[in-house]
């Protein structure tokens, strides 16, 4: 995710944990459910991404982060 600029922050409904570094829990969370559904199919981390707005994949979701651009997170709201 370093090489292509990414970062992974916590979208938490608490103040202090949003935009910041997902909890460990969190983590945990988007580990297991990643690997879980590419064991299970391939495709339904992609499929999910697809049909919703924010274009987060099945772990993210479940685990309640997202992926950012690094450079345009950091520069703020234009």
């Amino acid at each position: 995710m370093r090489m292509f600029g990414l970062r992974l922050v916590s979208l938490s409904a608490d103040s202090a944990a949003w935009g910041g570094r997902p909890t460990p829990f969190q983590a945990m969370i988007q580990i297991v459910a990643f690997y879980g559904s590419l064991a299970l199919t391939s495709a339904l981390i992609l499929v999910v991404a697809l049909f919703n707005a924010r274009r987060r994949t099945l772990h993210d979701w479940l685990a309640g982060t997202v992926v950012v651009n690094d450079t345009a997170w950091r520069a703020g709201p234009a």
